[in-house]
């Protein structure tokens, strides 16, 4: 785990956006990037060109450098938050018809099926 810390501590700010990066294109695929496909990478219009080559170049480092457990170990214990599950009741006596339907509707179930729900979520843990 050290030696992805050591790589994300030059990192400042960007640590979750190369995080994320690394899980949107696969840990094993980004170990195939080059330093010319690093340099076609675009800004948009919230980043710099460079600082987005700059969350590739150290994704890919990362992916080459470090073990695919080191980096998911580091994912879950350092860069993400401790989960803790919380859970609420929901009764339909308590709600009015329409509120019943429209939260049945998101939840993808028909309101005719169920008169109460319990939803489990998770929360960060202080």
């Amino acid at each position: 785990m050290n030696k992805m810390k050591e790589i994300l501590s030059h990192s400042g700010s960007a640590e979750m956006m190369i995080i994320y990066y690394m899980l949107d294109k696969g840990i094993e695929n980004l170990k195939s990037i080059t330093e010319d496909d690093i340099k076609t990478v675009r800004g948009n219009g919230l980043m710099t060109e460079e600082f987005c080559q700059s969350i590739v170049r150290t994704a890919v480092r990362i992916a080459n450098e470090c073990d695919t457990h080191e980096i998911l170990q580091y994912i879950r214990c350092e860069a993400w938050f401790t989960p803790a599950v919380k859970e609420i009741e929901i009764c339909k006596a308590v709600r009015s018809n329409y509120s019943w339907e429209y939260l049945c509707n998101e939840m993808d179930v028909d309101p005719e099926e169920t008169d109460y729900m319990k939803l489990k979520f998770i929360v960060e843990e202080l």
